[in-house]
């Protein structure tokens, strides 16, 4: 099943060692050996979706080569790659602060999965603010993405903004600049961070934010939090108030940026 990377792999899961696609989103020595499938350093394959899944250390993928059966991967030992060639964003340096005027959607209320629901929350205001007369509110957003999927998968969120018309990509190269260069275009940027565990060791099955902003100083971005003010240095929540919160680079990076300074998984839209 295993490939040379190559230019046409252009939506591939790369191994940057050996290690295993799995059945179940366990330790390799637990599983059988029908349940694995044993992957050489530098071979990849082509996937459909990757989907983060609450709870869960490991990524769920379904293959190109085979659609109906899904497996497991173990992020930390794996390249994502969805663009043949990766983007390197170049931003100005910024020397004000600039915050967009983006409306504020908590999940907790959302109709259907208030819990997990911090994807499709974060994405739904990216659309608001960009095309104002798209949704009333998240719940519109939320019932377009699971027309398409589950409301963790980046492809169902990816085919929902589309939908109305936002033309977007799901990016895993991400960096501050990444950011800065969407912010001066006037674009918000959702970003998937782990946000349990302390910053020194961030843990969890991912979660969805949107910047809206930075600060004056650069030392920090404005963000809308879904599920509310996030602790950034312990992990958890201090509240459910997540509107307009500042973030510090400090202590974002360490669960943004986990791999490297270039491994943020966010969207990037287009005007």
């Amino acid at each position: 099943m295993s490939k040379p990377i190559n230019a046409a792999l252009a939506h591939s899961i790369l191994a940057q060692r050996d290690t295993w696609l799995k059945r179940k989103p366990l330790s390799s020595s637990s599983l059988a050996a029908e349940e694995k499938l044993f992957v050489p350093k530098g071979s990849a394959h082509v996937w459909q979706t990757i989907t983060m899944v609450p709870g869960e250390t490991h990524y769920k993928v379904h293959l190109e080569a085979q659609p109906d059966k899904p497996w497991w991967f173990f992020p930390n030992h794996w390249k994502i790659i969805n663009d043949p060639k990766p983007e390197v964003q170049e931003a100005p340096k910024q020397t004000e602060s600039l915050v967009l005027d983006v409306p504020y959607y908590s999940q907790r209320d959302n109709s259907r999965d208030p819990m997990r629901t911090c994807f499709s929350s974060s994405c739904a205001m990216l659309l608001k603010y960009l095309k104002l007369n798209s949704i009333r509110g998240d719940d519109d957003y939320i019932n377009t993405v699971f027309k398409h999927g589950d409301t963790v998968s980046a492809s169902a969120q990816l085919a929902a903004l589309e939908d109305y018309g936002l033309a977007v990509d799901f990016k895993q190269d991400g960096s501050w600049d990444s950011i800065d260069a969407q912010l001066a275009l006037g674009i918000p940027v959702p970003i998937g961070i782990l946000h349990k565990g302390p910053v020194t060791n961030p843990t969890g099955g991912g979660h969805w934010i949107i910047v809206i902003g930075r600060t004056e100083t650069g030392s920090g971005y404005v963000v809308h939090d879904p599920f509310g003010d996030l602790d950034l240095i312990n992990g958890g929540y201090l509240s459910s108030n997540g509107k307009a919160k500042v973030y510090s680079k400090k202590n974002l990076g360490p669960r943004w940026m986990v791999e490297s300074n270039r491994s943020g998984w966010y969207i990037k839209a287009y005007k």
